[in-house]
């Protein structure tokens, strides 16, 4: 893990890049369609800012893709409804 909580293998920098390359938007337009500056844009892409995964998945279906949670053997793994999680009394 790194500083920020995400995986040391994840290339959030690398990622994003593609994404916008695939999307074929420059910085600014990849800003403006976020909603975020382009400084924003350009330090994600360098690795010395991270972006929240709101963020992220928007700049993904922006480039036609989505993400998604593999198991090891390369499944989907579905979210948990939120009324099925239960919550342990901290008292």
């Amino acid at each position: 893990m790194t500083e920020d909580g995400v995986p040391a293998e994840f290339d959030l920098c690398g990622l994003l890049r593609r994404i916008r390359r695939r999307a074929d938007l420059s910085q600014r337009e990849l800003a403006a369609r976020l909603g975020v500056s382009k400084a924003t844009v350009a330090a994600v892409e360098s690795g010395s800012r991270s972006m929240g995964t709101g963020a992220f998945a928007a700049a993904a279906e922006l480039a036609g893709l989505r993400l998604e949670l593999l198991d090891d053997a390369g499944q989907p793994v579905a979210g948990v409804p939120t009324g099925a999680v239960r919550y342990l009394d901290e008292g």
